[in-house]
């Protein structure tokens, strides 16, 4: 079953990088990771309370879906922001965060899901959605301007299609 699961979320993503530019569009760029976050965070609340394999199935399919369009988007946008000297350690903070955050939240969910694997998805959507919120509140202008997810490219021409579509 796992590894339906794992094809089931791969799928996901596979699908999403293929239309990711147009949903990064429709939503707009600095929405499209806060959308992506908060429905990762539905996708595992659903998981923690519907048990039926065919759901669980497609609950992955569209997690895998909306973390590759949160990734992607944020990336790009931070990739976007970032001058050419910066964009590498931009990069290795965002990675050093991360792993913070993991080495961090993923032995209490472990811990959780140990007791009641129920109540360690829940959780994972409640750490989800919180940080969907604040990456909400976060990139409101009234919070920081345009700076955080926002600014415009400091390459002159870079636009955002053009980062998203060569991967910079």
């Amino acid at each position: 079953m796992l590894s339906a699961f794992d094809g089931a979320f791969a799928v996901g993503s596979i699908i999403a990088g293929s239309v990711v530019q147009k949903i990064a569009t429709i939503l707009r760029e600095h929405n499209a990771p806060i959308v992506g976050l908060i429905a990762q965070a539905l996708m595992f609340y659903l998981l923690s309370a519907i048990h039926v394999t065919l759901p669980a199935i497609l609950m992955m399919a569209a997690m895998g879906f909306f973390n590759t369009v949160s990734l992607t988007v944020f990336m790009s946008s931070l990739q976007k922001r970032s001058g050419k000297l910066m964009r590498g350690a931009m990069s290795s903070a965002r990675s050093l965060v991360t792993s913070i955050l993991a080495l961090t939240l993923i032995p209490y969910v472990s811990r959780v899901a140990s007791v009641s694997l129920r109540h360690g998805i829940f959780i994972a959507s409640c750490f989800c959605l919180v940080y969907g919120v604040a990456s909400y509140i976060l990139s409101r202008h009234y919070v920081f301007g345009s700076a955080l997810l926002g600014a415009d490219s400091r390459d002159e021409g870079t636009s955002s299609h053009e980062l998203l579509s060569s991967g910079k």
